[in-house]
């Protein structure tokens, strides 16, 4: 009795739950390097004492789609025009990110630097 209670019970609900919504991640795909872009450097700090410290400040977001944190310390390269980006803080826990409507007319390099 205890297993056909397991599997009317417990094994539709596994199944069910390990279902996948199908929705591919919005993640955020460069131009190549041949497409007038703007490229940013992000900045990383040392670990402290006790495990405190090494923050990351970085571009996390283009227009929507979303770049993981371990993209901090490599380029990132945004195409020329009017662009919605964010910049992304982190430190352990902590997180925070900045929206910002920018227009750019122009190549240029920028550095996102902590403090």
């Amino acid at each position: 009795m205890k297993l056909l209670t397991f599997f009317i019970f417990i094994v539709p609900t596994l199944l069910l739950g390990c279902s996948s919504t199908g929705k591919n991640a919005n993640l955020y795909s460069q131009p190549s390097e041949t497409v007038p872009s703007v490229v940013f450097w992000g900045e990383d700090s040392p670990g402290k004492f006790l495990g405190k410290g090494h923050e990351k400040i970085y571009l996390c977001r283009v227009d929507g789609a979303f770049q993981n944190s371990y993209s901090f310390d490599k380029a990132t390269r945004v195409a020329l025009g009017e662009r919605q980006i964010s910049i992304c803080y982190s430190e352990g826990a902590n997180h925070a990110e900045a929206p910002i409507k920018a227009s750019f007319d122009k190549t240029a390099v920028y550095q996102i630097k902590l403090g």
